[in-house]
């Protein structure tokens, strides 16, 4: 008897480490757009003045995995709450720097989060955003 299964083979078009620390929303939204208005203006200004401005957007659906590495005195979050916070904020902020056309599941099909904590924790915590090309690989066994 075999055994179908699916796998993906993931390949990285584009990799960027941004100095931007992620929050996780547990300060909570209320029905003001100002503070997600003023975070998005705040990761785009520091998207542009790093280069990480795209003359042309990807030309085809991609996979987005923002993964955020800690500092020093940071703590790992529940894996539900990396996305809750600023995460929307950054993904806007990169459609607004040419990354993407926008932000629907025609551009960005899905978006994955991570965290990591690297052997050596500096004063301020980053972002990794990789831009991913997936490619659906079934088989049988």
């Amino acid at each position: 008897m075999s055994e179908t299964y699916v796998t993906e083979r993931l390949t990285i078009l584009h990799l960027a480490r941004l100095p931007i620390v992620l929050t996780n929303g547990n300060e909570g939204r209320d029905k003001r757009w100002y503070s997600s208005a003023k975070v998005r203006t705040q990761i785009e200004y520091m998207l542009r003045l790093g280069g990480h401005v795209r003359a042309k957007p990807f030309a085809e659906p991609i996979v987005l995995r923002i993964t955020r590495v800690l500092a020093r005195g940071q703590r790992m979050w529940d894996s539900d709450s990396i996305g809750r916070g600023s995460a929307k904020e950054l993904v806007d902020s990169l459609v607004a720097c040419g990354w993407f056309r926008d932000d629907s599941a025609a551009y960005i099909t899905e978006t994955r989060f991570g965290q990591f904590v690297p052997t050596e924790r500096h004063k301020m915590g980053t972002t990794i955003v990789e831009v991913l090309r997936v490619e659906q690989i079934q088989g049988a066994r």
